[in-house]
């Protein structure tokens, strides 16, 4: 809900928050099970994929009378063009956020060496199954 905080009305809110919740409820219980990640606290389900959409869905439930900075979305009459560009926003966040990543884990890996004994991972995976 947090991309769309002002701009939506507060049925779109409710909906959006909703449809949020069903989404990073479904990842968390049916699909990061079968990922090889290790993400303990489902940072990525809970605020990952309910922010990807959020951003998306700004340009659905967005309303100009709410505010008066954003076009109607797809809902209010209007048209693609917020959609389109929020999808396209969207994309371009995912991508900046995977190269930032990429980059710290490169330069953290010189400064502070990270390794993973897999004996001990596997060992420890084990024990807590």
């Amino acid at each position: 809900m947090t991309p769309s905080a002002g701009y939506v009305t507060l049925g779109g809110s409710i909906i959006i928050g909703m449809i949020g919740a069903i989404i990073s409820q479904s990842f968390i219980v049916n699909i990061k099970p079968h990922l090889p990640i290790d993400d303990v606290v489902d940072a990525f389900g809970c605020h990952g994929l309910s922010g990807i959409w959020g951003g998306i869905a700004t340009g659905i439930f967005a309303s100009h009378q709410i505010s008066k900075q954003v076009p109607n979305g797809l809902l209010f009459g209007g048209g693609f063009h917020l959609f389109i560009s929020q999808i396209f926003v969207t994309l371009l966040t995912i991508i900046f956020v995977a190269v930032m990543d990429i980059v710290l884990i490169k330069i953290l890996t010189i400064v502070l060496p990270v390794s993973v004994d897999n004996k001990r991972l596997v060992a420890v995976r084990s024990k807590n199954i």
